[in-house]
């Protein structure tokens, strides 16, 4: 079975309906399918034409990214910045890392706060 319904029903096939996708919210797409080896491997591309960009299931947003984020906050602020538009699931993931890491932080440094202030107070000292 060769040209669109091939390629079609392998993209289905490969999206799953049991898993979100990252291809939610595409309204004029673009697939084309091609083999980079002799043989049975395909490649497959889903151009978002509304965009003008290549629809990319890698950016489905990571856990590393927001490990990453985590622990090095900065980093996840910056690329939240920068990759917002063109790679939004990866960028938020990385955000949002940031984010908890910064209200971590602050809910600790408060408790640290709070404790240091009652072994002040404990301690007669004043």
């Amino acid at each position: 079975m060769n040209g669109f319904p091939h390629v079609a029903n392998r993209v289905v096939e490969r999206l799953g309906a049991s898993m979100p996708s990252p291809f939610d919210g595409l309204h004029a797409i673009g697939v084309d399918e091609t083999s980079y080896r002799k043989g049975h491997t395909h490649l497959t591309v889903v151009v978002d034409h509304e965009r003008l960009r290549a629809a990319s299931p890698a950016d489905a947003g990571s856990f590393g990214w927001a490990v990453l984020g985590f622990f090095i906050p900065p980093v996840g602020l910056i690329l939240w910045m920068i990759r917002k538009n063109d790679r939004p699931g990866d960028a938020g993931m990385a955000g949002k890392g940031a984010l908890v890491s910064v209200i971590i932080n602050v809910v600790l440094f408060i408790l640290w706060i709070v404790f240091a202030g009652i072994l002040f107070a404990a301690s007669g000292s004043y």
